[in-house]
């Protein structure tokens, strides 16, 4: 048996909100519960108003707007969480 950890977007359009997104992914039954899924952890962030145009809703773009939604100045792994660097002193941080 293996665990897996899955991270993944969720762009709200109804505002469901974390409780219901929460609930949509725990509560779906899957066939003779093969899986059972936990959120552990949800963060969130303001994107503004989503229009064709919005760089999450891009291919070109969307990862780069994802990694400078959810990541941090975070040099707690020994490395930065924005650049990499193992000396970097803050100064990539946007």
């Amino acid at each position: 048996m293996k665990a897996y950890k899955v991270e993944i977007l969720i762009i709200d359009h109804d505002n469901v909100g974390v409780a219901g997104i929460i609930d949509v992914l725990q509560d779906s039954h899957y066939p003779n519960r093969c899986i059972n899924p936990r959120v552990q952890s949800i963060q969130s962030r303001d994107i503004g108003e989503w229009t064709d145009e919005h760089p999450l809703n891009k291919r070109s773009t969307a990862d780069a707007a994802y990694r400078e939604l959810f990541t941090t100045y975070d040099t707690s792994q020994g490395r930065c969480g924005l650049c990499g660097s193992s000396t970097c002193s803050g100064t990539c941080f946007k």
